[in-house]
Order: C-alpha cells, then sequence, then structure tokens
C-alpha cells in the first residue's frame, strides 16, 4: 500500500481510535500492530496531518517509547499533547515524559505479545485475570519476547532493502 494513500492512513486512524483514554501507543508499536510498510516514522508523519474530519482521532494518544511527546514546535500551544494526556489521567515527570508501561494499551488481539514482552496491555493480561506466572512461565514469556523482537528486526530489514 502506498503510503500517501488514503487507505494507509485510514489504517493508521482506525487503529488510534481504538486506543482508550488515558492509555497511550508508541509511534513504533502502531507501526508494528499494522505490519508490513508501516514503520514509527511514517506514522509520525500520519499523526502530524491527522485530519479535522469530524472524527474525533485522538491523535495525542500516540507518543515516543520513551513517554515523551514529540510535538513540540508542531502544535500551539507547544505543550498541547502533554495537556491533553495529562487531562486523560497519565501523569508525565518535570522532564515531560510519562512511565509509558503504565499507560501502553495494546488491541486484545495483540495482548499475548504485549504480556509475552512484559508491558501492560488493555487491561485484560494475565495479571488482571488472577493468573500468577511460573519460573516457566516467565521464561516462555521471555523467549516469545526475544522470537517478536527478532521478528520485527526481520522486518525492518526487510522494508530497508527495498
Amino acid at each position: 500500500m502506498i503510503r500517501s494513500s488514503p487507505g494507509y492512513r485510514d489504517r493508521v486512524f482506525d487503529l488510534v481510535l481504538r486506543i482508550p483514554k488515558g492509555r497511550v501507543m508508541s509511534y513504533g508499536q502502531v507501526a508494528r500492530v499494522l505490519g508490513k510498510g508501516y514503520d514509527a516514522r511514517a506514522i509520525g508523519n500520519v499523526m502530524h496531518a491527522t485530519p479535522d474530519d469530524g472524527r474525533s482521532i485522538p491523535w495525542h494518544r500516540v507518543i515516543n517509547s520513551a513517554g515523551g511527546c514529540s510535538t513540540a514546535g508542531l502544535t500551539l500551544p507547544p505543550d498541547l499533547q502533554q495537556r491533553l494526556l495529562e487531562s486523560e489521567g497519565i501523569i508525565f515527570s518535570e522532564r515531560g515524559r510519562c512511565d509509558i508501561k503504565n499507560y501502553i494499551w495494546y488491541p486484545p488481539e495483540y495482548e499475548d505479545e504485549a504480556v509475552g514482552s512484559g508491558r501492560q496491555g488493555s487491561g485484560e493480561g494475565e495479571k488482571q485475570r488472577g493468573k500468577k506466572k511460573t519460573a516457566t512461565g516467565r521464561k516462555q514469556s521471555a523467549k516469545r519476547a526475544t522470537q517478536v523482537s527478532a521478528a520485527a528486526k526481520t522486518r525492518k530489514k526487510e522494508t530497508r532493502r527495498r
């Protein structure tokens, strides 16, 4: 799919529309969920060009992987994104960063990867269901996180070759 095509952007917007209040996704995470043809920089560009078309796309819920806002100089006021997130209950440090692991959201269909990588999912993960991980479960989760990471690196290399 061509990055400038409406279908490409609409897939991003459809995912971002699903992020609940008080939760965030990183640019790279959105790209990984959407798969081939998407990368963090492209997601940033799409978010920067979010249309005012009545859908109320919550562009502010997509932040960088360090837990910071990447819109300074692009919005008025410059801290608009942080203010919007704070109004939803997200707490930022004096350095302008939130503890992303406390607010990260994964679509339910990707929650196994979220739990396997040790990241918080959509609130329906193993911890919330009352299941306690065993040492074996933690080893399997770590192994799965490594496999997911390796697959993401392979996709990234394939994208660069083109």
